[in-house]
């Protein structure tokens, strides 16, 4: 007799948000990025399983039936309206799924999504009344009253969950008091319930992802973040993985130091084996999705020596492995510049980024997101530690160019309170520099400028400098990079998206910007092969 719990993992629709203005059809205000895993997909199940005590399956509901929109609210914004729906499998396709599920398992990142979390809660509850509901992400890890105190999740998991998952899981399968397990928040009378941040696993305890309960939807991913145009060589589908955990930059927009904390990285014969796992189901691109993979050679981790002969051996391993990849965090600008000689640093510029044509395989980089982010003043630098000045940062790109990468999005980070309309165009003439920059080098790139963003979790969010007029819990949609919820000096909250469309008028060809209006997918011309 089979007496293990039935947990199902669940990826939620994607959030799509329609602003229309002026009886227009309206732009696409959210980014949508549909074929590819999110971590807590791969991962999650992977935990799990590894426990022996529960029956693992896991649901991407944003990666198929993409056709399908449902609005499920609408509310004014500016001088028009945001229209908000779900786009992905319906709810309902799932009443049997939830009916044979024990726990579910939803991950709630990024924030926008709260509300189709929210909804999709909520369904369950009324399906299966009896259906434990475990959330996690950095919703569960910064929020986690907005979704316990209704009743909607019974648990949220607090930053990393290998350590806290496997104790929760043998909790609930003995019935035992919750306060025993480290890392959780859950609701007790009315009362949410902390229990403290979890320890943090070392690298090498991080179980390989789940690919065997996921191999329906492998051949589906086939999308790079940045929706690159692969090259001539490159298969799909790609596969997502994390090297390092944690970051030493400690950006003021940035969750990641406080979730993950300090910084951690896998063994070279850890990646070997991750690599092996890759191939053995039949991936041989990655999407490498590291926050800062150069922090491995900061004093904290291995210093700058043994951290640069790391990250040489780790290119290298990836090319004997016979993989492609891309950076679709990019790497830290300033890690790249050699100090001593006043240079780029090019041999390990050449390591990362070069490639090869194997056996008619393409082998080694193929695109980043170079990130640039605050060109909108005069040094970068001053606006955020890990950039450099624009001069650099231009020689540092023409290496990484010449090295053989030929595929790049950038941005600007646009809309704290010193932005003023002259920051919005002295971004776009820098912009436009790079454009060139990478076109004439060879190269192919699509600007992608963001708008500053206060995110629960953030040095930023804490500060609460900010003058918020959408508040979080009322309209979360507003939480993310496309959009604005602040006043500035300068600006209302639509007025900041209209300056960043018409730097996106401006860099994008017809083209792209019309699809990117229209569809919320970054659009790059295909290559001919």
């Amino acid at each position: 007799m089979n007496n293990k719990l039935r947990w199902t993992q669940i990826e939620l629709p994607s959030l799509h948000l329609l602003w229309k203005r002026d009886n227009e059809e309206g732009v696409v205000s959210s980014v949508i990025r549909t074929n590819y895993p999110k971590p807590g997909l791969t991962s999650i199940p992977s935990i799990v399983q590894q426990t022996g005590l529960c029956d693992v399956e896991a649901v991407d509901m944003k990666i198929r039936d993409q056709d399908t929109i449902v609005p499920y609210r609408e509310f004014q914004y500016g001088d028009g309206i945001m229209v908000a729906s779900r786009m992905g499998v319906p709810f309902e396709k799932l009443e049997e799924t939830l009916l044979n599920t024990d726990i579910l398992g939803l991950s709630i990142n990024p924030t926008s999504w709260a509300n189709i979390a929210k909804d999709f809660m909520q369904y369950a509850k009324d399906v299966n009344p009896d259906i434990k509901i475990v959330i996690g992400g950095n919703e569960a890890t910064f929020r986690p009253e907005t979704y316990l105190r209704d009743g909607l999740a019974d648990i949220a998991m607090l930053g990393e969950a290998e350590i806290s998952l496997p104790n929760l899981i043998q909790s609930l399968r003995e019935k035992s008091d919750l306060r025993s397990v480290k890392g959780i928040a859950y609701n007790e009378v009315g009362e949410v319930i902390r229990t403290g941040m979890p320890d943090k696993p070392s690298m090498e305890d991080v179980p390989l992802p789940a690919l065997d309960i996921l191999k329906d939807d492998i051949s589906l991913w086939t999308t790079p973040i940045e929706s690159f145009p692969l090259p001539e060589g490159v298969d799909t589908p790609i596969g997502f993985t994390f090297f390092t955990r944690g970051c030493y930059q400690s950006c003021d927009y940035c969750t990641s130091p406080r979730k993950m904390g300090k910084f951690r990285f896998n063994s070279l014969e850890r990646i070997a084996e991750e690599l092996d796992h890759f191939k053995e189901h039949g991936i041989t691109t990655l999407n490498v999705w590291d926050d800062s993979l150069t922090s491995v050679m900061y004093p904290g981790a291995l210093g700058r020596e043994e951290g640069r002969r790391y990250l040489i051996d780790l290119a290298q391993l990836i090319r004997d492995k016979g993989f492609a990849y891309e950076f679709s965090q990019g790497v830290v600008i300033k890690d790249l510049w050699d100090k001593e000689r006043n240079q780029p640093d090019f041999e390990l510029i050449n390591t990362l980024y070069s490639n090869e044509i194997r056996d008619g395989k393409f082998v080694g980089c193929y695109g980043e997101y170079f990130p640039t982010e605050f060109l909108q003043v005069e040094n970068p630098h001053d606006r955020c530690e890990k950039l450099e000045d624009f001069e650099v940062e231009k020689e540092i790109l023409k290496a990484i160019l010449n090295a053989g990468t030929k595929f790049f999005t950038y941005s600007s980070i646009m809309g704290s309170n010193e932005d003023s309309p002259e920051n919005f165009e002295f971004a776009k003439k820098r912009m436009a520099e790079l454009k060139e920059l990478i076109k004439t080098n060879g190269g192919r790139s699509l600007a992608t400028p963001f708008i500053y963003t206060s995110f629960p979790g953030t040095k930023l969010w804490d500060k609460e400098e900010m003058n918020l007029e959408y508040s979080i819990d009322e309209f979360p949609e507003l939480y993310q990079l496309n959009v604005a919820t602040q006043k500035t000096e300068h600006f209302k909250p639509h007025e900041l998206v209209l300056a960043k469309e018409d730097l996106e008028e401006e860099l994008m060809s017809p083209g792209q910007f019309a699809r990117w209006q229209s569809t919320g997918r970054y659009q790059w011309p295909e290559i001919k092969k």
